[in-house]
C-alpha cells in the first residue's frame, strides 16, 4: 500500500466514519467526524463533529507541553502535519510538535457511535525530554452539559451531554484530569533518547453515560495492530496511480476513499450493502428514529448514481457492485417496475428507474466472471426493459418510450422540464421523446444481448434486437443536420419546433388568438399567482385538432403542477390552430402566459448516443466538430455545461453546471469515436477544476461552473468526485483483474503513467506499455497498438515470444 507524504493543507477537510465493509453501520445514528488542520476556537489540529446536529460542536484536540510551552495549533508545530494513510474509517498523520519530538497520530472509527485515537511519541533527540500530553474535549451543547472530568468505575474520564447523547472520552494508562485551560485527560511523559511511548484513547456517544463509557472501555481492549492490518488489507484493492502530478494522484486516491466511505449497511428494506450521496458531520441522525426524515442526499441511490459509483468500485470491489445491483432487483414489482431511488429505510420515489442496470451488471461481470450472477439477475432486467416499452412508458406505443420525471436524467434544474423555475418552460417530460433515453435503452438492450449470449439464453435475443433496431431508427429521425446534433421531439407530433409565446393576460378573461400553426402544436399554460393562495383555475380552450375538427378542451385545477405560486400545465392534446382561451378562477393580479411547447435549448444529454455507440460515424464526427468542440456551445474552460444556450433569465449556475458524471459519459463517447486527444483535453479540464476547488474549499463539490470554475453544492458529494473512469479510459488502460489488462490506443500524457492494482503494475510510456504480473512475468506492448494482455496468454506463448521477458 502506498504511504503518502502529503502536507495537510489547513483548509482540507477529511471525514471519518464507520466502514460498512467492516462493521454494521447505523443508518439512524451515524456519527461522522472531520479532521481539521487549523481554524476553530481555539485554533488547533482537531477531530470534530456535530453528532448529526445534536451538538453545535464536539472537538477533540491533542495538546503538547514542554518547558511551559504548549502547542496545539498545527501552524505552530516544529514540522508540518503530513498525511500518511487515509481510509474511510482511518487516518495516519505524522508531525513534530517540538523539535526532534516525532508524533505518529492515528484516528480510527470502529463503529457508528465511537472514535479512537493512538499516538506514538518518539524522542529523536540526544537528550532526555519531559513532556505533558493533554487530550482536550470541547463540547458545545445545544441542550446539555459541557465536557468535564468525571470518575466512572475508578477510571478518570471526560463526560458531557447534548441532544440526548452522553459522550465519554477515556484514555488508557491512568490519565489524570485537568480543568484548565480546557477539560483534558493528561499524561506526563519522560522519554530517553530514542525512546517511544504509546497512548490510546476512545470516545463513545450513546444515550447514557454508563453505556458510552462501557463502549469506550471495551474498544480499548481491541488489538489495534490487528484492526489496522484488517483495514489495510480491505483497502488494498484500491488503484494506486502515479501520474506524474502529485495533486492528481492525491485527488484520485481521495475519490476512491470517499466513494467507499459512502457505503451503508444492509437493512430489512434493502438486503445488501447500499450507499448515500454524502456523509458529513451534520448528517446521519434520524430524529424520527426510522430514517425516513433523512434529506434526499441520504435517502437512497439511483442507477445514474450507481453508474458513477461503479468506476470507484471496479475492479477491486466488483462483488460489492453486484450486490448494489441486486438491491434494485430485490425491490422489483411483478410487472417489471423498479423504483428509481430505493433507500435503506424503505424510501421509494415512485418513479421508474433509469435504464442503466444491465450495463453496470455487464461491467461487474467482466471482473468477476460470475455467470451465476448473470443468470440470477437476467430475468428481472429483461422484465425491467419490457416495462419501459409498455404503454405506461411508451404512451403513444411507437416503440420509443418517454421519461416521466426530470430526476430520471439527473438534472432537476432543467431549462425545458423544470416546472419550479420561472425561467424554465416547465414542459411535462412525458410529452417528449428524448435522444438520451433512446441511448440508455439502446445500451441496456446491447448489454442484455451480451448477457443472453453469455448464459446461452437465445430465446431472449429477438425482442431485444427488435427494441434496438427501433431505437436506432428513432435516433436517425432525431438528427438535426442544421444544428449538427440530436434534438428532443414531441411525443405525438414527432416535430421539434421552437418555443413560441402566444399570448398573456392579467386576471380572468379571454386570450383571443386565432392562430394557425404550420405544424401541430402542443400548448403550455403558466400561471404566476400574485398571492400565497393557490388559484383554482378553470380553463376552456377552443381550437382545431390535426384532423380539422373543432375541439373544446377544459382544464381544472388538478391538472396544474404548482410550486411556490407558479402553476404549469402541458397540454395533453395537440392543435392545428388555436382560437381562444377562457380563463376563470384566478385573481385579477394573477399573470397568465400561453406558449407553444418548443425545444430551442438543447442540453448535454442529447449527445448521449455517442456514449451508447449508436451514432452513425458521420453524425458523430459532426457533433464532435461543430457542437462539442465549439467554445460557444459545449467547449468551456472547465468542462461541458448542461445547457450552454440558456433561455432569457435563466440561472447561470444551473445551466452552466459541469456535472462529472455527464462529462465522463461525453468523454467516453469521444473515445468511442476515436477522439482520444479531445477526451484527454476534457479530462485535463475536469481535473484542473477539481484540484483548484480541492485547494480552495478543502473538498470536492457537487458541481462546478463551466466558465468560472467555482464549485457549488454540498461538499464531498459523489457526483463531484474526479472522473477516475474517464481518466483511465483516456489513458488507454482497463484493468480487468490481476491477471488481465486491456491496453488501448496511444499513451496520451506527456509523462509516464503507472497504475498499480494489488500486485499488478501497468507502466505506460510514450512508445510502449509494460505490464508486470504478480508472479514477475512481464509483457510489453509496443507503440499505440491495442491488445488484451493476460497472464494466461503469456504462459501459453512460445518462450522466444518477444512480448515476454523476465519471470
Amino acid at each position: 500500500m502506498r504511504i503518502w507524504d502529503t502536507p495537510l493543507h489547513p483548509g482540507l477537510k477529511l471525514t471519518l466514519a464507520a466502514d460498512a465493509r467492516l462493521t454494521e453501520t447505523s443508518y439512524l445514528d451515524d456519527q461522522v467526524w472531520e479532521l481539521s488542520a487549523g481554524g476553530g476556537e481555539p485554533p488547533a489540529l482537531a477531530i470534530q463533529t456535530t453528532y448529526g446536529l445534536r451538538a453545535r460542536a464536539m472537538r477533540i484536540l491533542p495538546r503538547f507541553t514542554e518547558n511551559e510551552q504548549s502547542v496545539m495549533d498545527a501552524s505552530e508545530f516544529s514540522s508540518p502535519v503530513k498525511l500518511r494513510r487515509f481510509y474511510p474509517n482511518y487516518l495516519l498523520l505524522n508531525y513534530a510538535p517540538f523539535p526532534e519530538i516525532d508524533v505518529q497520530l492515528e484516528f480510527w472509527v470502529p463503529t457508528s457511535q465511537s472514535l479512537g485515537g493512538r499516538l506514538l511519541i518518539t524522542n529523536q533527540s540526544k537528550f532526555p525530554r519531559k513532556l505533558r500530553f493533554d487530550l482536550a474535549a470541547l463540547l458545545t451543547p445545544i441542550e446539555g452539559e459541557r465536557m468535564a472530568p468525571a470518575v466512572l468505575n475508578s477510571a478518570t474520564v471526560l463526560a458531557g451531554s447534548s441532544g440526548g447523547l452522553f459522550p465519554v472520552v477515556f484514555m488508557t494508562g491512568g490519565a489524570q484530569a485537568r480543568h484548565s485551560p480546557f477539560p483534558s485527560l493528561s499524561m506526563d511523559l519522560a522519554l530517553l533518547p530514542g525512546e517511544s511511548c504509546t497512548l490510546k484513547w476512545f470516545q463513545a456517544a450513546l444515550g447514557g453515560t454508563e453505556a458510552s463509557f462501557t463502549l469506550a472501555q471495551s474498544l480499548a481492549s481491541h488489538n489495534w495492530e490487528a484492526e489496522t492490518a484488517r483495514i489495510e488489507l480491505l483497502n488494498s484493492s484500491q488503484l494506486e496511480i502515479y501520474s506524474g502530478r502529485a495533486d492528481w494522484d492525491f485527488a484520485l486516491a481521495l475519490a476512491q476513499r470517499n466513494a467507499t466511505a459512502l457505503l451503508q449497511s444492509r437493512s430489512p428494506h434493502l438486503p445488501h450493502i447500499s450507499f448515500v450521496q454524502s456523509r458529513q458531520p451534520d448528517q446521519g441522525y434520524s430524529m424520527r428514529g426510522d430514517g425516513l426524515d433523512h434529506p434526499p442526499l441520504h435517502s437512497g441511490y439511483t442507477p445514474l448514481d450507481l453508474l458513477y459509483m461503479s468506476q470507484f468500485l471496479l475492479p477491486g470491489s466488483a462483488p460489492l457492485l453486484q450486490n448494489l445491483i441486486r438491491n434494485f432487483i430485490h425491490i422489483q414489482a411483478e410487472n417489471g417496475f423498479i423504483d428509481l431511488k430505493p433507500g435503506v429505510a424503505g424510501q421509494r420515489s415512485g418513479i421508474l428507474a433509469t435504464p442503466l442496470l444491465a450495463g453496470i451488471a455487464w461491467q461487474a461481470y467482466q471482473n468477476t466472471q460470475d455467470r451465476n450472477f448473470l443468470e440470477e439477475i437476467f430475468p428481472g432486467l429483461v422484465k425491467f426493459v419490457d416495462y419501459w416499452f409498455s404503454a405506461e412508458n411508451d404512451r403513444d406505443q411507437d416503440g420509443i418510450p418517454e421519461f416521466s420525471h426530470p430526476s430520471q436524467i439527473g438534472f432537476e434544474d432543467h431549462p425545458i422540464f423544470s416546472y419550479w423555475h420561472s425561467w424554465s418552460q416547465g414542459v411535462d417530460i412525458s410529452k417528449v421523446e428524448s435522444p438520451a433515453l433512446c441511448a440508455m435503452l439502446y445500451a441496456e438492450c446491447s448489454a442484455l444481448i451480451q448477457i443472453a449470449n453469455s448464459i446461452g439464453n437465445q430465446e431472449a435475443l429477438s425482442p431485444l434486437e427488435k427494441y434496438s433496431s427501433t431505437l436506432r431508427s428513432a435516433l436517425a429521425f432525431a438528427w438535426n443536420p442544421d444544428a449538427a446534433t440530436y434534438q428532443y421531439w414531441d411525443r405525438d407530433t414527432h416535430q421539434s419546433p421552437s418555443v413560441e409565446k402566444l399570448g398573456q393576460r392579467n386576471g380572468p378573461g379571454i386570450i383571443s388568438l386565432h392562430h394557425h400553426f404550420e405544424q401541430p402544436a402542443r400548448l403550455l399554460l403558466r400561471i404566476h399567482a400574485d398571492s400565497d393562495e393557490i388559484p383554482k383555475p378553470n380553463v376552456t380552450i377552443h381550437g382545431v385538432n390535426t384532423t380539422g375538427q373543432h375541439r373544446i378542451e377544459r382544464l381544472t385545477e388538478d391538472q396544474f403542477r404548482w410550486h411556490l405560486g407558479l402553476g404549469t400545465h402541458t397540454g395533453d392534446r395537440v392543435y392545428q390552430s388555436i382560437e381562444e382561451l377562457d380563463i376563470q378562477g384566478v385573481s385579477d393580479q394573477d399573470y397568465i402566459t400561453l406558449y407553444r411547447v418548443g425545444f430551442c435549448c438543447p442540453d448535454q444529454t442529447v449527445i448521449l448516443p455517442l456514449w451508447a455507440g449508436m451514432s452513425a460515424e458521420d453524425e458523430a464526427q459532426e457533433i464532435i466538430e461543430y457542437v462539442i468542440k465549439n467554445p460557444d456551445l459545449y467547449w468551456h474552460a472547465h468542462g461541458i455545461p448542461l445547457c450552454p444556450q440558456r433561455p432569457p433569465g435563466a440561472d447561470s449556475q444551473a445551466c452552466l453546471t459541469v456535472n462529472m458524471l455527464w462529462n465522463s459519459l461525453t468523454g467516453l463517447g469521444l473515445l468511442n469515436y476515436n477522439n482520444q486527444d479531445l477526451a484527454v483535453e476534457l479530462t485535463n479540464r475536469l481535473m484542473d477544476v477539481i484540484i483548484r476547488n480541492l485547494e480552495i474549499s478543502g473538498g470536492f463539490r457537487n458541481a462546478y461552473h463551466a466558465d468560472s470554475g467555482q464549485g457549488f453544492g454540498e461538499r464531498d458529494m459523489l457526483h463531484g468526485f474526479p472522473p477516475l473512469g474517464l481518466f483511465l479510459r483516456a489513458a488507454g488502460i482497463q484493468i480487468v483483474s490481476e491477471k488481465k489488462v486491456i491496453i488501448m490506443e496511444k499513451h496520451p500524457f506527456p509523462w509516464p503513467l503507472t497504475v498499480k492494482y494489488r500486485r499488478l503494475t501497468v507502466l505506460r510510456q510514450k512508445d510502449k506499455t509494460v505490464v508486470i504480473f504478480p508472479d514477475g512475468q512481464t509483457s510489453t506492448v509496443e507503440g499505440s497498438s491495442s491488445r488484451v494482455v493476460s497472464l494466461e496468454a503469456i504462459s501459453q506463448a512460445p518462450q522466444d515470444d518477444t512480448s515476454k521477458s523476465g519471470g
